[in-house]
């Protein structure tokens, strides 16, 4: 009988962590602190020069490793991101923004960034017709990311801190499809 009891209840317990895997994320507010909440809660820090101070909007994107919380402004306007690893931690990306100061003069508002295998990739983008000037994304909503260029990107590993700079020989308008990175 008790070994019944203790299948009967590992199998609960199986099925608790399914759901809870599969719940959504979402992020709320209280007391004027942001949360991003999935299972239990989890305050929300705004990092360092930010582009933003309070989060009007937000779009999620759910992968391997991280969260990736897109902030927008009331007009939908990109303002940044902020990543949680899995664990609730949230991913301090510093390291990757002063790689960026380092090209890029709107490094704090235009942040793209994406997933792909566990890993996080940067990336900036260009004016094409402007002799290849910094694009600033502050009053924009980037709505046709298309009609720019992407002249080098970051690969970021939060486990170790590390950030590599790729600049692309041949500049492309999309990083990452169907899975792989497609510039070079």
């Amino acid at each position: 009988m008790e070994k019944i009891y203790t299948f009967v209840l590992c199998i609960a317990s199986c099925i608790s962590l399914i759901a809870q895997e599969d719940s959504n994320y979402f992020i709320t507010t209280t007391n004027g602190e942001h949360y991003l909440i999935h299972g239990t809660s989890f305050l929300i820090n705004t990092p360092e020069n930010a582009c933003y101070e309070y989060i009007e909007g937000s779009s999620l994107a759910v992968g391997e490793k991280f969260i990736i919380i897109h902030v927008r402004d009331e007009m939908e306007n990109d303002r940044g991101v902020i990543i949680f690893d899995k664990k609730g931690k949230q991913i301090n990306y510093d390291v990757v923004q002063n790689e960026r100061k380092k090209h890029y003069k709107p490094y704090n508002c235009c942040v793209n960034v994406q997933e792909l295998n566990g890993i996080l990739y940067f990336w900036d983008i260009i004016e094409p017709f402007e002799d290849g000037k910094n694009y600033d994304c502050y009053y924009d909503s980037q709505t046709d990311a298309s009609m720019y260029l992407i002249p080098r990107y970051y690969i970021f590993e939060p486990e170790t801190g590390s950030v590599e700079t790729k600049i692309l020989k041949n500049k492309c308008t999309i990083l990452i499809q169907d899975g792989k990175i497609i510039c070079d």
